[in-house]
């Protein structure tokens, strides 16, 4: 009977610590830190696991447990995807007050910021919320291909990554070009295969992008991507689209001069394999003030000499930096095509 009395005493004394423990965590919550008045309901948020990156919500609700009023000033997160709003700027003693936040989901995995609240009182310590959330999509493309640039009917090849939380098959359904200015085709694709990162399966697609008969030997389109499952968002990349062999060199200057020193001269040269001779039809010169641009030669196609052009700084440049683009359209000897090029200019000047 002893033990079994001993027995009961054990559990009692358990329980007891238990609620003593509750208490005391309860009591926490209630208490300012670190000598500030605003005591929240709770100071993390966690929205769980996300298949969408819909932006996640929350509202903080919190009190003014000091004798005296409080006055916040402007709350400050850890992230631009991050916005926070409280619900008023003073808070008498004893009122109570919410503050609203809502964090976009930036990348795979687990989303985390912060949001500071300072008040006008300097020896407070300005209470700190977390907001997280662990986004775990069905599936996304985790590679998109920067802008590619294709010329004329060889093939530029991409690389499209989809990675999915099932080891199912992913396919691409259509590949649709927005202007028909280029062909589109997957050449092969691999199987699903384990990534080992946050459990997803990734599978890899070569994409060949062609350029069909352009409507002008430059043209930019755009390359609208579906997928075979609607857990997975459409794609769209820009492409960069020009005729067979047309050339334009450099396509970026520089130029860079100490004061009073002579700055040379740049030539522009511009090859395009055309049936008959071409010419500058038109240049817009960005700074026309102290930049004079001037045809040197002319392209021949029985000779398949480049167009040149003579860039050439006179008058009194600026003393600061600037940037600028030179457009330039070339027109073919027969007049049905127009040719728009361009080429970046960054003028800048420094001391001896």
């Amino acid at each position: 009977m002893r033990r079994s009395g001993n027995f009961y005493l054990l559990v009692v004394a358990a329980l007891a610590v238990v609620v003593i423990a509750a208490l005391a965590a309860r009591h926490a919550r209630i208490t300012p830190r670190a000598g500030q008045p605003l005591v929240f309901d709770a100071y993390v948020y966690d929205g769980g696991d996300v298949t969408t990156a819909a932006p996640i919500n929350h509202i903080f609700t919190f009190r003014n447990v000091g004798p005296t009023g409080v006055k916040l000033k402007k709350l400050r997160t850890t992230c631009a995807c991050t916005v926070a709003a409280p619900s008023g700027s003073e808070f008498r003693s004893g009122e109570s007050g919410t503050v609203s936040i809502r964090m976009k989901i930036g990348s795979v995995g687990i989303n985390e910021q912060r949001v500071i609240i300072p008040t006008t009182d300097a020896s407070a310590t300005p209470v700190i919320l977390k907001v997280r959330a662990t986004y775990r999509p069905r599936a996304i493309v985790s590679s998109v291909p920067a802008t590619p640039l294709v010329t004329g009917a060889s093939p530029t090849h991409v690389q499209i990554v989809v990675l999915a939380d099932t080891g199912a098959p992913v396919a691409i359904a259509s590949l649709v070009s927005r202007t028909g200015a280029v062909s589109a085709k997957v050449v092969s694709h691999s199987a699903p295969f384990a990534r080992g990162i946050n459990g997803y399966y990734e599978s890899d697609f070569d994409v060949a992008i062609a350029a069909a008969v352009p409507r002008s030997p430059v043209d930019a389109d755009k390359l609208e991507v579906s997928f075979g499952s609607n857990a997975i968002a459409p794609l769209s990349i820009r492409i960069d689209v020009r005729g067979p062999g047309i050339a334009i060199e450099p396509s970026r200057i520089l130029f860079v001069a100490l004061h009073g020193s002579k700055i040379a001269s740049q030539a522009v040269r511009v090859s395009v394999p055309t049936p008959g001779p071409i010419a500058v039809k038109h240049i817009a010169n960005p700074f026309p003030g102290w930049l004079r641009v001037s045809e040197t030669t002319s392209h021949s196609a029985a000779s398949a000499q480049p167009l040149t052009l003579k860039l050439e700084i006179f008058g009194d440049p600026p003393s600061e930096g600037v940037d600028g683009v030179l457009q330039i359209e070339i027109a073919t000897a027969n007049g049905d095509s127009t040719l728009p090029l361009a080429v970046s200019l960054r003028w800048m000047q420094a001391a001896r």
